[in-house]
């Protein structure tokens, strides 16, 4: 099951576990475990079959780790390994531990494949892929990789997610992990918990659009939006289509406010009222900043360092400040001051000065 997939993967993160990509180094044709690491199976890779696996672990097992795509093709029987198999490879990261990164692996593909039909060509005949030079023998060449610029994160975890179903070394809302949790009602995996026809926000990653017309030839859409633990649809009607515009379309990052529908043998669906960007979240649900702070810590430096980061950030959001004093003990204050808007740079400065976990945002 891919959903449960996802929230194991999710699960794993916050528990520490590093779930790895597929590797032709290390990886079995299962899911593996190593250090306490949990390495993806290469059979869980599109277009690559069980005798693609075999060979790549045969070849392996006879003569050690591979350090290119070169040593690759050379060892591994291409009868079993076909260009689109190592495009596969490539581009769900199980090459990662081999020279160069993917977008450089992929732009040498043809001239890696040449190499390896060469050299295992006269392998099967019977001859050697060297030439001699006086009494030394030169291994066929292998072309240098061409300098091509690395793929961006969200070209990398897309690729990611086309061949395995999901994001493995990442995911492309990492970086708004605590905005979701603090502005989603609940987690995907659980919204079928919601009454039917209750008010839900529900941050994601639109991943899917399909749009048609109604009997009326108004414009509708069907989304697919999904958080860390799956996936849910988001049934968007005309006026909220048109309101939304270009936010509607594939790998956008928005916040959905809407009603939950949860008719009997009906998979939890919400139809959209609202749909903003994630990062105007804040702004809008927000009700205030709490700063954990430290009794011992509040310096003139310190406090300087705080007032300024405040002061350059000025909105309609209240910061409450819960000092923690001696014997474990804490009290709440709410500045009189103060009053924030809590955008990414304030955000980041202030979890710089305090720690991450001493800065959230109460919806």
């Amino acid at each position: 099951s891919s959903d449960r997939m996802t929230v194991l993967m999710d699960e794993c993160r916050r528990m520490g576990i590093s779930v790895l990509p597929p590797d032709v180094n290390t990886g079995n044709h299962r899911f593996t475990v190593k250090d306490g690491e949990i390495r993806f199976g290469l059979g869980a890779v599109k277009n690559v079959g069980g005798g693609a696996i075999q060979a790549i672990i045969e070849a392996r097992t006879a003569q050690g780790e591979f350090d290119s795509l070169f040593d690759l093709v050379e060892h591994v029987d291409l009868r079993q390994m076909n260009r689109k198999v190592l495009e596969s490879l490539i581009q769900c990261g199980a090459t990662d531990s081999l020279q160069g990164h993917r977008a450089q692996q992929l732009a040498a593909l043809d001239e890696i494949l040449n190499y390896g039909n060469i050299v295992q060509g006269d392998r099967l005949r019977g001859q050697s892929s060297l030439f001699a030079i006086g009494d030394d023998q030169v291994i066929l060449p292998r072309p240098p990789l061409p300098e091509v610029p690395e793929w961006t994160t969200m070209e990398r975890l897309t690729s990611e997610k086309d061949l395995l179903g999901f994001y493995v070394t990442g995911h492309p809302l990492d970086r708004y992990r605590k905005d979701v949790e603090t502005f989603a009602t609940l987690p995907f995996s659980r919204m079928s918990e919601a009454q039917d026809g209750a008010i839900v926000r529900a941050p994601g990653i639109i991943t899917s659009v399909k749009r048609i017309l109604t009997r009326n030839a108004k414009p509708m859409a069907f989304v697919s939006l999904e958080d860390f633990t799956g996936s849910i649809e988001i049934i968007v009607f005309t006026e909220c289509l048109e309101a939304a515009g270009k936010l509607v379309q594939e790998d956008k990052i928005v916040l959905v406010i809407g009603k939950i529908s949860t008719k009997e043998n009906e998979v939890a669906k919400v139809l959209a009222d609202e749909i903003i960007p994630l990062d105007k979240a804040r702004e809008r649900f927000a009700e205030h900043l709490l700063l954990d702070v430290d009794e011992s810590t509040m310096n003139d430096d310190f406090m300087e360092r705080m007032e300024d980061l405040l002061q350059k950030n000025p909105g309609s959001v209240n910061v409450l400040f819960r000092v923690k004093v001696n014997a474990g003990k804490s009290f709440t204050v709410r500045s009189n001051k103060y009053r924030i808007s809590p955008q990414t740079e304030l955000m980041t400065g202030l979890q710089n000065l305090l720690g991450e976990s001493n800065v959230r945002i109460v919806s």
